[in-house]
C-alpha cells in the first residue's frame, strides 16, 4: 500500500502542473517563475517516478531470489533422454 500512496501524491504533482499549464493557455508573456515552477514540479514527478522504478526492480529482484532458492529445493528431474525406454507391446 505504501506504493499506492506514493501514486496518489505523483497524481497530485501532475495534476499540479497540469493546472499551471493549462493558466498560461491565453497568456502573451509567461512569467519566470512559471518556467522555476513547473521544471521544478517536472523534476520532482521524474525523481519520483524514478523511485517508484527502483523499488520495483528490487522488489522483483528479491522475488526471484525466492523463486531461485525454491526451485533448487525441488528433486532433479530426468531429462527425455535419461528416461527408460519400455518396448512396444506386440
Amino acid at each position: 500500500m505504501v506504493h499506492k500512496e506514493k501514486i496518489d501524491y505523483l497524481l497530485l504533482d501532475v495534476q499540479n502542473l497540469e493546472t499551471m499549464i493549462a493558466g498560461m493557455r491565453d497568456a502573451e508573456l509567461y512569467p519566470a517563475s512559471f518556467f522555476d515552477q513547473s521544471f521544478g514540479l517536472a523534476r520532482k514527478i521524474l525523481k519520483e517516478l524514478n523511485a517508484l522504478e527502483a523499488a520495483q526492480v528490487e522488489l522483483l529482484r528479491k522475488q526471484m531470489e525466492v523463486h531461485a532458492a525454491a526451485l533448487q529445493d525441488l528433486p532433479p528431474t530426468p531429462s527425455p533422454t535419461e528416461l527408460p525406454v519400455e518396448p512396444a507391446p506386440t
